[in-house]
């Protein structure tokens, strides 16, 4: 069950009418027979969108943006506190990952491409919709979909297929990572990422951002009032990718890799302090990755915090090979991930 407490002005704790506030845990009233999973909430936490076990997406609480995606009319309620089953996705898509701004949200679809919906004034639908009912397609460069992303404010970020980091909307405090701050943008554009440095797993505050690189190392970005950023710039904020360097302890070394039950090979240190694993052959579909992992010598807690999807070889390019070949960036303190170089080999399944 997925319980909710704290202010319930705008029906966000799921009770199926409003509370003031709680103190106390409250289960969500769920739809009989529906479990949640997957919850994503905006930065006031005012509107919630979670993932049922019948594989749809409910939402509930505030929609004065009609974010909570069921559309609209002259009756449409202010908010809602009832979970209701998101209908208005396009036509043979499924959501499989969701993230929630302060009035918009962001979902990926089973077809690899990022949708949003709700208020998109200040450009965070990235499709130029000031406002909209239901998901309509991010417009990602050309041949480019979406493999990580999240929501901030009132601007979005996602990685892409090529490798590299998006960014749209907000760019008054430089949050979206650009030569110029200022500007807001509509539209997908490429972060100003250092020379040699891919920026592959990347989080949202209010007017800031950060990222693990591809060397292992945080980069953060934007306002700086209250040194979010986390490095020294006399409390100004900085447009600029750059890295933070006061963490305490070490570099966190992986041991062993595991997609499921079977192990990676060939686990090897990279010139730029990543590392590679060649994956297993392995049915079609998602496995939770595990990565063993020390720091300071020290064995950590396993890494089981990535999920990564076997395709079938028919839909692969051929390339050569036996295996996908994962890049794997270890951060300073504990975080892991990891991310598909398709480029070098081939999936092999033992489903075909």
């Amino acid at each position: 069950n997925l319980y909710a407490w704290g202010d319930d002005a705008n029906g966000e704790l799921g009770q199926g009418k409003t509370v003031s506030k709680s103190t106390e845990p409250l289960k969500v009233a769920a739809p009989q027979g529906i479990t949640f999973t997957n919850v994503a909430t905006g930065p006031s936490s005012q509107h919630v969108h979670a993932l049922g076990s019948d594989g749809k997406f409910y939402s509930w609480g505030l929609n004065s943006y009609v974010q909570l995606g069921h559309g609209y009319d002259v009756n449409m309620p202010y908010y809602d506190p009832n979970p209701v089953k998101m209908n208005l996705i396009p036509d043979g898509i499924t959501f499989t990952q969701i993230s929630t701004g302060e009035f918009f949200s962001l979902a990926l679809g089973s077809d690899n491409n990022l949708y949003s919906w709700g208020n998109g004034f200040q450009g965070q639908s990235g499709n130029n919709v000031g406002l909209s009912n239901a998901p309509s397609k991010v417009f990602m460069p050309s041949g480019v979909t979406v493999t990580r992303f999240v929501a901030g404010y009132d601007f979005s970020l996602a990685v892409g297929s090529d490798g590299n980091l998006y960014s749209w909307g907000n760019n008054v405090w430089g949050q979206l990572g650009r030569a110029t701050s200022g500007t807001t943008y509509r539209t997908p554009t490429k972060v100003d990422a250092p020379a040699g440095i891919s920026l592959i797993q990347p989080q949202a505050g209010a007017n800031h951002s950060s990222a693990i690189g591809s060397d292992g190392n945080l980069y953060s970005w934007g306002k700086n009032d209250l040194a979010q950023l986390g490095r020294d710039s006399n409390g100004k904020p900085d447009q600029h990718p750059g890295k933070i360097t006061l963490f305490p302890g070490g570099v966190g070394i992986p041991k062993l890799v595991q997609f499921g039950t079977a192990e990676g090979t060939s686990l090897t240190k990279n010139n730029d302090g990543t590392w590679t694993v060649t994956t297993p052959p392995y049915s079609p579909g998602p496995v939770t990755v595990t990565i063993d992992w020390e720091l300071n010598g020290v064995a950590q807690t396993p890494d089981t915090s990535n999920i990564y999807r076997y395709t079938s070889i028919s839909v692969l390019p051929r390339a050569g090979g036996t295996g996908i070949l994962l890049l794997l960036a270890i951060g300073l303190i504990i975080i892991a991930t990891t991310i598909a170089a398709r480029r070098l080999r081939q999936a092999r399944s033992l489903n075909q």
